[in-house]
């Protein structure tokens, strides 16, 4: 499992929903990237403030989706967002 350092949050993203929009025109295969994502906090790093600290795993937390960082190891995806970039958390 990757473990994330250096006040990142490993998280899991909720897939938007497919919207069609029509009053905007874009090429075939173009695609509008939310503004904001939902992901599932997995881990965090050790170095996180207390309001990320390792008892919020499972929370549902809000950022701008392009603060997303995503890499690849060994064929898996791992998507982390720095602390100070989070919005806050869902509740409900």
């Amino acid at each position: 499992m990757f473990k994330p350092t250096n006040r990142n949050i490993l998280v899991e993203i909720e897939k938007p929903e497919e919207q069609q929009q029509t009053d905007i025109l874009l090429p075939t295969g173009v695609t509008q990237a939310p503004q904001f994502y939902v992901g599932k906090i997995i881990a965090t790093a050790f170095d996180c403030s207390a309001a990320f600290n390792s008892t919020n795993c499972g929370k549902m937390i809000v950022f701008p989706s392009n603060m997303l960082q995503q890499v690849e190891i060994s064929g898996e995806e791992v998507n982390l967002v720095s602390e100070n970039y989070v919005l806050g958390y869902v509740e409900g």
